[in-house]
């Protein structure tokens, strides 16, 4: 098993959490703020990481208009609560 931790700086007011294990690329980003993450900072990701197996969860509202399943440049998006993305972002650091 592979794992890989880093902080990728994409353009967000925070730095997205990533996480490499199990043969997919987790991508947590945290947000007190009121923030959208635009499709160019998802392209950009994609291009990136450029892996066929690529998960975003995210509190932060997400620009998925004209998508479907939830999945934009091969990137599927999961949409948590404030609380959740604590605890999975605190968990990381462990």
């Amino acid at each position: 098993m592979t794992k890989i931790n880093v902080a990728l700086r994409v353009g967000l007011e925070n730095s997205v959490q990533c996480k490499f294990q199990d043969g997919i690329y987790v991508l947590y980003y945290l947000t007190e703020e009121i923030e959208t993450v635009t499709k160019d900072i998802l392209k950009y990701i994609s291009e990136i990481i450029d892996h066929d197996k690529i998960t975003f969860i995210t509190n932060a509202g997400v620009d998925m208009h004209s998508t479907e399943d939830d999945v934009i440049y091969g990137i599927r998006v999961h949409k948590a609560r404030y609380d959740d993305m604590v605890d999975m972002t605190n968990a990381l650091n462990d």
